[in-house]
């Protein structure tokens, strides 16, 4: 018959390897975080509203267009 043997350093050293890649998990996780973050900036930036709209609204402007440029819409 063989006596089951229990290897408490081994167990240690599982335990604090498991440990070690919890933090880096973590850390990797905040990096995630903060780079999504910064591509929604992105995207916010590229897809927002810069009032491109209100550019023919200026009488100025208009005033350099032909006469039929509203026949264009």
């Amino acid at each position: 018959a063989q006596l089951p043997v229990t290897d408490a350093g081994s167990i240690a050293q599982n335990l604090a390897n498991h440990l070690e890649q919890m933090v880096k998990f973590a850390q990797q996780i905040e990096q995630l975080k903060q780079q999504f973050e910064q591509q929604k900036m992105q995207f916010d930036a590229l897809t927002g509203n810069r009032g491109l709209g209100d550019i023919l609204r200026d009488p100025t402007l208009r005033s350099y267009l032909p006469h039929n440029w509203r026949d264009l819409y």
